[in-house]
């Protein structure tokens, strides 16, 4: 995630998929912060 660009389109793609105004699930924190500490 950190080295991804505002404009990636796995970004983009999650962003469009996210429900609105839902809390992430506790997979998908754990799968960022294990992207995020990489």
């Amino acid at each position: 995630v950190r080295g991804m660009c505002m404009g990636s389109p796995e970004i983009l793609k999650l962003v469009e998929n996210c429900p609105k105004a839902s809390p992430p699930s506790p997979e998908l924190v754990k799968k960022v912060q294990n992207l995020y500490h990489k």
